[in-house]
């Protein structure tokens, strides 16, 4: 493939993109209603299926209304997450919200968003001023998946100071204390001190 013909790829493949957005924004086209906490999404069975396996296993040509299961996630993280699978980015994203945004990307499968989610916190760990300020919902949520977000990379790469906060909770998620050492060996990485 010649220089002309990538460039014009990319050229329309980005045009696509910002037309989803605007299909999106306008409410123009939609082919499925997601139905979450009885709030109705209108959105587009491609970018469902592109964000993951969860949702190409749901969908069919026929399928035309989700009712999603989605205990104790808030409206705004849904928004949120919705926002991000048409942009790839979240605007004005706060750090109380990650928490309840990463268990949605959980139930959902949406391994960029929480990839997403992680970029962010690891941004907020690098600022120490804010750390001790801001991490009480991040907490809640890594002590109740703990067994989940000891394989991404994102967690094998925070600080020992970072990990031992984290792991210093009495309310941490596990069966036992082998499984905190083998989630903390994962990558070849052991957090000892």
């Amino acid at each position: 493939m010649g220089d002309f013909d990538q460039q014009t790829q990319m050229k329309h493949g980005f045009s696509h993109i910002q037309w989803m957005q605007i299909f999106y924004a306008q409410n123009m086209y939609s082919d499925i209603e997601l139905i979450i906490n009885k709030k109705r999404y209108a959105v587009h069975k491609s970018i469902l299926h592109m964000a993951s396996s969860f949702f190409r296993r749901l969908l069919n040509d026929y399928t035309r209304v989700l009712d999603m299961p989605t205990e104790g996630i808030r409206e705004l993280s849904v928004s949120k997450a919705i926002e991000f699978l048409y942009k790839g980015t979240i605007a004005e994203l706060q750090i109380e919200q990650i928490a309840n945004i990463l268990k949605l990307a959980e139930l959902w499968h949406l391994d960029k968003l929480k990839d997403y989610c992680y970029i962010f916190v690891e941004g907020i760990f690098r600022d120490n001023s804010q750390v001790s300020q801001r991490l009480g919902d991040i907490d809640t949520y890594f002590i109740n998946n703990f067994s989940n977000i000891t394989t991404n990379i994102r967690f094998l790469n925070l600080s020992v100071g970072n990990v031992k906060h984290l792991l210093s909770s009495d309310d941490l998620q596990v069966s036992s204390e082998d499984q905190v050492f083998k989630g903390l060996s994962t990558g070849r990485r052991i957090y000892i001190q």
